[in-house]
């Protein structure tokens, strides 16, 4: 049979010498390789025969893979990507170092391979792609399911993450320091998660009840579709603070809320003191002073304005300070206070508490009766009224029924000190005096502008010898003379005490008495005077 080749090799060639191809013998450690119209000697990269890491340099005309026994090999020129390799799934392709740009690339079988670069390795699994080392890191590039690039790299002493659309538009999204902290949105987190965005937002979602939370720059959301009713619950210490369930009502301390803000705890049998700390509810500076809201073991409901610190001081409690009016048990609020409640019973008022002297307002609902009183648990009390800025007591009802205008001592049913006006036209009054001369004094006087006559009565009375004389007078005047006439007298002893006289004086009606002796006498005057 004829062949036509200018050399042939049947049973193996064995060369003594220098082999010479291409007009060149070769070094130690080249293989021969063709090109098709000729062969030729080419470098094979560091590793060799049966190496687990095969290098390339960029001034080696060709690469040769070896099989692991180093009995066959691929030797592929230097331009060449190693593309269109079909394994197995989990068949691993290890030690491979690839060139700048090159890569292996998988034709829709899962390829898992160790890619290193630099002083990284990385191992990584790409189902539609492939690897390739671009930097400090791993590249990936895909072009199904959708076009894209990613990236892993070290940089500085971060791990990042990078995204994009093409190898030269990529982004950095995520990033783990050397401190652990990881950032989203930022290259400096400062915690161990950090987002940042313009409107950032981390969601959870649970599906076997249709929940998800959410915590965003608008604060923290939970939601349940109409198919859940997962309630949010607050925990510490791994116990329940506080919930907010399906339908909005807030429980703290309640497991179940029956109210839009349900707050329940054990209560104590008594209000703190002053300057203790609130243990139920309180508004107000912190650790300082504040509102405090309570209810006792008892149900006793109280509101307390006070200093929390331990210092016992209490603060003015105001309602309504921008105006409306309070009702208490009712919700028809007419007045500045209301007290209401059930119909046709008592509603009271109480000043004071029990122990001491206390003011009681009472309506009888039934009759219509209002009561206005004053008492006391160990002695009966006594009701007064007082006018003026100074608060001057005008009237006063005393424990047994005594009342008093001007006097604080009244000593009969109705006790006057002053003048008493009947009708705009009678004016009752009294006055009393006591002397001891001869000389005639003025004992009583009435103004001549504001009354035109009266009846004045006149009980003198000697204190020395006991004897008593009353005078009965009628006196008038016309403004400028006075006149009386003595129509009744009456004493004791064998002749009169006093003798009367009247004048004007400086507008003044003045009733003057004359004694006798000089004895000590007391002149007391009941005058009924016409107005003029």
């Amino acid at each position: 049979m004829a062949i036509n080749k200018d050399f042939v090799v049947k049973n193996g060639l064995v060369v003594g010498g220098a082999l010479t191809a291409n007009n060149s013998t070769g070094s130690s450690g080249q293989v021969l390789t063709s090109t098709g119209s000729g062969i030729y000697w080419a470098s094979v990269a560091s590793g060799g025969t049966g190496a687990t890491n095969l290098t390339y340099s960029a001034n080696t005309t060709a690469v040769a893979i070896f099989s692991d026994t180093g009995t066959d090999a691929i030797i592929l020129p230097a331009s060449t990507t190693i593309s269109g390799i079909v394994t197995p799934r989990d068949q691993i392709f290890n030690g491979i170092k690839t060139f700048q740009g090159g890569g292996i690339v998988g034709n829709g079988s899962p390829i898992r391979a160790t890619a290193t670069y630099g002083d990284v390795t990385l191992t990584a699994l790409d189902e539609f792609g492939g690897i390739t080392t671009n930097g400090m890191g791993v590249y990936f590039s895909s072009t199904s399911p959708a076009a894209g690039v990613a990236a892993v790299a070290l940089q500085g002493d971060a791990l990042t993450f990078l995204t994009g659309n093409t190898s030269v538009n990529t982004a950095e999204s995520m990033r783990i320091t050397s401190a652990g902290d990881v950032g989203i949105g930022t290259t400096s987190p400062s915690s161990r998660l950090q987002v940042v965005d313009t409107a950032p937002k981390i969601t959870t979602t649970r599906t076997s009840d249709f929940f998800y939370s959410q915590v965003s720059a608008d604060g923290f959301a939970a939601f349940t579709n109409a198919n859940g009713n997962a309630p949010i619950i607050f925990r510490t210490a791994t116990t329940e603070r506080m919930r907010i369930d399906s339908s909005g009502k807030v429980g703290i301390g309640s497991t179940t809320p029956t109210a839009m803000l349900n707050v329940s705890y054990s209560p104590s049998s008594s209000i703190p003191a002053l300057g203790v700390a609130a243990t139920d509810v309180s508004f107000g500076a912190t650790g300082s002073y504040g509102t405090m809201f309570g209810t006792t073991s008892s149900g006793l409901g109280y509101i307390q304005q006070q200093r929390f610190d331990g210092t016992a001081t209490a603060y003015n409690l105001i309602l309504q300070p921008n105006g409306g009016n309070i009702g208490i048990g009712t919700s028809v609020v007419p007045a500045t206070l209301t007290i209401g409640g059930v119909a046709g019973g008592n509603r009271s008022l109480q000043i004071g508490s029990a122990g001491a002297t206390r003011g009681i307002i009472t309506t009888d609902g039934a009759n219509g009766i209002v009561s206005i009183g004053a008492t006391n648990d160990a002695t009966t009390g006594i009701l007064t009224f007082k006018t003026g800025s100074s608060l001057t007591e005008r009237v006063r009802i005393d424990a047994s029924g005594n009342i008093g205008m001007s006097t604080t001592t009244p000593s009969a049913k109705l006790d006057v000190v002053g003048d008493i006006e009947v009708n705009s036209n009678v004016n009752l009054n009294s006055e009393a005096i006591t002397l001891a001369t001869t000389a005639k004094t003025q004992i009583a006087s009435f103004t001549a502008a504001s009354f035109r006559s009266g009846k004045l009565i006149v009980q003198a009375y000697d204190s020395v010898t006991g004897e008593v004389q009353v005078t009965e007078l009628l006196v008038a005047h016309n403004g400028t003379t006075a006149s009386a006439t003595e129509y009744g007298v009456v004493y004791t002893g064998s002749n009169a005490l006093a003798i009367y006289d009247v004048d004007i004086s400086a507008g003044v009606v003045r009733l003057l008495a004359t004694r006798t002796t000089s004895n000590s006498t007391q002149y007391k005057t009941s005058e009924t005077l016409m107005v003029a």
